[in-house]
Formats: structure tokens, C-alpha cells, sequence
């Protein structure tokens, strides 16, 4: 199969494996990943392969749209053709990348665990990981949006929750991968696949300077944002 690499690129909490499911349900071709988790390879034969033989490939880089080099040297490219990028709210996506690190669950169920509440309140690691972590967020917007000069399909997280169908389709056309309707349907029946989080946080992690540190950064991006009509609340 003959096509661009495309890079599908998010935030880490944001959806990637789940749109890689999708992707997988609604094409019928293998998804890769700059990444070789093997927790995930069982369910995504390719995982670690980064290539045009692959629909798209995993990254969660900021700050670089550049391939691997061992892939520069292979295909003669120096940056993905393409890219969908994947933006969910930072205070649901930081939340969601603490859960899979420092939940209990080992193997798969990494990303399906959630953390204790000792894991947040009070934590310095949590504080770090919000300071640190959130700034990733807006650059990453920047590198892909602003500096990356390819093409770049944006997909809201959350509009996936809301309309799962139509997202899936305008992906898939961003893609060139013709599919009908039924196979649409087909995907929204088995949306969730093995990704799907049942337990949540039934507290607030976030402290007034947690709530501070995203503020800021969701302030910084708001010119951006608002060029791709994303308007995310401050809290």
C-alpha cells in the first residue's frame, strides 16, 4: 500500500489509542507507533513500525514534526507528509496520562487503570507533573498547528464523544480510505474496543495552583485555539 506517512499525533491522555482503534475498525489496515509498547502490541500488530505500509503512526512529540532517523534515511524524508492531530481539554488529558502512570494495574490494563487519591492530593509529583506537563500541551498545538507547514487534520476528543460517526469519516477522508457507511455504523457499534476506562476520580485532583498552572497555559493558547473554533473552559 502506497501512501504518505502520517503522523497521528496527541497530547499523552488524549485519545491516541482509542482513535487508533477506530482507525483500524474502519479501514481495515494497521496503525504504527514511534513507540514499541508492549502492552499494546497484542492488540495493534503495528506497534514500532513507522512507515508509509502503516495507516498512521503514533507520536506523542511536542516539538518536532521530524521522523525518526532511521526512517530519514529509508525514505529519503525528513518530516510526516501529513498528520491528525488530537486535542482533548488538558485538565481531562492530564488526568488521564497520571492514571495510566501511576495506577496499580500492570500489563494492558495500564491504560484502563486509575490512581489513588494519594497519587494527587498533596503530591508534589502530581504539582510537577501539572507545571511541567500542561506548557508540552500549548507547544505541542504550536509545533503542528503553526510550524509544522503540512497538512493537519484537528480532531476534538470530545466531539468524538459526541459524534463519533462524523469524526470517524472526516478522518478517514483526510486519509484517502474510502468507507461506506455501513462500515461506519459498524465502527460506532464497536467503538470502545478495549480502551474504554470504566472507574473514574470522584474528587477534584486539582488544586487552586493546579487550576492556575492550566489557566495560564489555556489563556496563552486561546488566539490558537480559537482559529480552529476550540473553546475550552478555565476552571
Amino acid at each position: 500500500r502506497s501512501s504518505p506517512i502520517v503522523a497521528l499525533v496527541s497530547f499523552q491522555g488524549s485519545g491516541n489509542t482509542w482513535v487508533r482503534h477506530l482507525l483500524e475498525q474502519a479501514s481495515g489496515i494497521y496503525t504504527g507507533s514511534i513507540y514499541c509498547d508492549t502492552t499494546l502490541k497484542a492488540v495493534f500488530p503495528g506497534e514500532y513500525i513507522v512507515s508509509a505500509n502503516v495507516l498512521a503512526v503514533k507520536t506523542h512529540h511536542p516539538d518536532t514534526v521530524q521522523l525518526p532517523d532511521d526512517v530519514q534515511e529509508q525514505t529519503g524524508k525528513n518530516k510526516y507528509d501529513k498528520a491528525i492531530l488530537l486535542i482533548r481539554n488538558p485538565f481531562d488529558a492530564l488526568v488521564s496520562e497520571a492514571n495510566r502512570r501511576w495506577s496499580e494495574k500492570q500489563h494492558l490494563e495500564k491504560h484502563l487503570g486509575v490512581a489513588k487519591e494519594s497519587a494527587f492530593i498533596g503530591n508534589s509529583k502530581w504539582d510537577w507533573f501539572v507545571e511541567y506537563k500542561v506548557v508540552s500541551w500549548l507547544v505541542m498545538l504550536n509545533t503542528w498547528l503553526k510550524e509544522s507547514h503540512i497538512p493537519v487534520h484537528v480532531v476534538l476528543y470530545e466531539n468524538l464523544k459526541t459524534n463519533l460517526t462524523l469524526e470517524v469519516q472526516k478522518m478517514v477522508q483526510f486519509l484517502d480510505i474510502p468507507v461506506s457507511n455501513e462500515t461506519l455504523q459498524c465502527v460506532a457499534k464497536n467503538s470502545e474496543g478495549l480502551f474504554k476506562r470504566i472507574d473514574h476520580l470522584n474528587f477534584d485532583p486539582f488544586s487552586s495552583e493546579n487550576k492556575d498552572a492550566v489557566n495560564r497555559i489555556l489563556h496563552q493558547g486561546k488566539p490558537l485555539l480559537s482559529k480552529y473554533g476550540i473553546h475550552y473552559q478555565e476552571r
